[in-house]
């Protein structure tokens, strides 16, 4: 746990953290996903589980900076993104490509993560990964199927 942190972080197996090669983006769409690699398999990272409105303001700017032709309004809005999940994340046992050890998360370490990597952390501090969403959808479609239906009592 951080020094001073008051709560308990969260553990997040990154098991599920893929980086796909050979992506194809034409314009704002992937017309090829090309090749998942999983890149984190074994490791975790800790997040502090409690939110911030910065978190949902940097998303919302860099969403709207894909769209924007302003570059230097994406730029900000990326930093900004890499320093609210620097501070979230509070520790973790990431490796790069190459399987060495990355530094803890900074601001600047985060930058320098592959885009999935980052959209990956993004979820992850959200609160779930993809595999728990994954999971929650099954469990919900489970119920809805398997519910009984209420009797109808009236005469």
């Amino acid at each position: 746990m951080k020094k001073g942190l008051k709560i308990p972080t969260r553990r997040v197996k990154c098991d599920d953290c893929t980086i796909n090669v050979g992506r194809v983006i034409e314009g704002t769409r992937i017309v090829e996903e090309g090749t998942p690699h999983r890149v984190h398999e074994g490791e975790w990272v800790d997040i502090v589980p409690v939110g911030s409105l910065s978190t949902y303001i940097a998303l919302d700017k860099l969403s709207k900076g894909l769209t924007n032709p302003d570059q230097n309004g994406m730029a900000s809005s990326m930093i900004s993104l890499c320093e609210t999940l620097a501070s979230r994340i509070t520790d973790w046992n990431w490796t790069d490509i190459y399987g060495e050890r990355l530094p803890k998360p900074t601001p600047e370490v985060v930058q320098g993560l592959a885009e999935d990597e980052i959209i990956y952390l993004i979820t992850a501090v959200q609160g779930e990964s993809v595999v728990e969403r994954k999971n929650a959808s099954r469990r919900s479609q489970a119920k809805s199927s398997t519910a009984k239906r209420p009797q109808n009592t009236a005469s």
